[in-house]
């Protein structure tokens, strides 16, 4: 069975917006950046976000939904 990527190679999903969406980071070989960025499917694009590393991106999305 071939398995069909919801994101471009080198990049690894962190999150979704429920809508098909991927806040991913950029991946070369073994690391991948600190910076956050954003792939929408419907465009298959991916562009930068406001987020420097994983840690703001928790600290904004993440605890506004405690």
């Amino acid at each position: 069975m071939k398995h069909k990527s919801f994101v471009p190679n080198g990049y690894l999903p962190i999150a979704d917006n429920g809508c098909g969406d991927f806040y991913v980071l950029k991946c070369n070989g073994e690391y991948c950046s600190d910076k956050i960025y954003y792939y929408t499917h419907d465009s298959q694009e991916i562009t930068e976000t406001a987020y420097h590393d994983i840690l703001e991106y928790l600290l904004d999305v993440g605890l506004k939904a405690l």
